[in-house]
């Protein structure tokens, strides 16, 4: 009996952490340690691919949530991922790309100008090219604010800047536009740039013609009085929350009206 009761108390203290191996689950790793490189670069791929905001890092469920994964993972303060983190891995990706491009004989680029929701104004900026494989490969070089006039200087000044941040060589670079007038004289101030009218956007212009024209069709008529009829709606809340209601009591699909954009190539044919 006494031999039994000595083997589980020495058994018991065996199960039992000592002081100093729990102190060792929860010491932090040093900021060297390679499971701390591997884990902050997967955060911050999900901090950009996911587009989440840099205030998650400090928030006290999230560090809570890691904590209970790895007590011993220090997460990065959000001055740290938005002032280092960040900003290093925009340029390591710059830098590969480049890199990717360089190789590449010819290269092409495509932009357009936008006004955002909240009426401010953006260019955009993308490349493409063919690598050794055959594989088509694209990439944005820049999204930036256009302020003011979006005159032919302005754009190529802006397109040349970028460019110029690129490393593109423009001697062989095609680019394509839409048809606006100024963007076709603004590439045509780019020296040996060769432009080409997007093809989806120039067939929408034929569309756009066809759809207009009343001696050939009355659907104009039809187009203009959906557009007024969708404006009522996204412009009023209750309208919108009416039109809900009707859709359940009939026992139809709850859909949301949508309004088509002359500029959208198809957007007609889609709604």
């Amino acid at each position: 009996m006494a031999v039994g009761l000595v083997l589980r108390v020495q058994d018991r203290k065996r199960k039992q952490p000592t002081l100093g191996a729990t102190a060792a689950r929860t010491t932090p790793y040093d900021a060297n340690n390679p499971k701390v490189i591997r884990l902050t670069a997967l955060l911050v791929d999900m901090l950009c691919k996911e587009a989440l905001s840099f205030d998650l890092v400090d928030s006290p469920s999230f560090q809570a949530f890691v904590h209970e994964l790895d007590p011993r993972y220090v997460i990065p303060g959000r001055k740290v991922v938005s002032r280092t983190l960040i900003p290093a891995r925009y340029d390591k990706t710059k830098s590969e790309k480049k890199a990717r491009m360089s190789r590449s004989k010819a290269k092409a680029v495509t932009t357009d100008m936008w006004t955002s929701a909240s009426n401010t104004s953006y260019m955009g900026v993308t490349a493409h090219w063919i690598e050794e494989d055959f594989s088509m490969q694209s990439a944005c070089l820049a999204v930036k604010p256009a302020p003011g006039s979006h005159t032919a200087d302005y754009i190529a000044e802006e397109m040349q800047a970028v460019l110029n941040d690129w490393s593109i060589d423009s001697s062989s670079l095609h680019v394509v536009t839409d048809s606006g007038a100024n963007i076709k004289k603004a590439m045509s101030k780019l020296p040996a740039v060769h432009w080409r009218a997007c093809f989806a956007h120039t067939l929408q212009l034929c569309v756009n013609a066809g759809l207009a024209s009343r001696q050939v069709t009355e659907l104009p008529k039809v187009l203009s009085k959906a557009r007024a009829i969708v404006g009522h709606f996204r412009r009023s809340p209750l309208a919108t929350s009416e039109l809900e209601k009707a859709q359940v009591q009939l026992g139809l699909p709850c859909h949301k009206l949508l309004q088509d954009c002359q500029t959208h190539w198809n957007s007609q044919v889609n709604i």
